[in-house]
């Protein structure tokens, strides 16, 4: 009787994290939804979806500046730049 009721509360368990992540929400509620995947997403002002599929990997940084502007975050330590945040209160570069 008692392996039952351990299977049947690891069932439950697990149907809820599974549930759960399926929703988009994981532990730490920092997860991807798949319903609205931008539902929290800020983008900077010059930023497009359209305009970001004209990049190409042959394109100066000038180039790639003036068609999108300046990233949201721009880290010089480890080479990246983030054109949206996910609702963070980042200060644009």
């Amino acid at each position: 009787m008692q392996r039952l009721i351990q299977l049947g509360c690891f069932a439950v368990l697990t149907a809820i994290i599974g549930f759960s992540l399926f929703l988009g929400m994981s532990l730490n509620i920092e997860g991807y939804n798949p319903i609205v995947p931008d539902i929290n997403t800020v983008y900077t002002s010059g930023f497009s979806q359209e305009k970001f599929e004209h990049i190409e990997a042959k394109m100066s940084l000038g180039d790639v500046l003036g068609l999108l502007g300046a990233p949201v975050v721009k880290s010089e330590q480890f080479g990246y730049w983030y054109y949206s945040s996910q609702g963070h209160d980042y200060h644009y570069a």
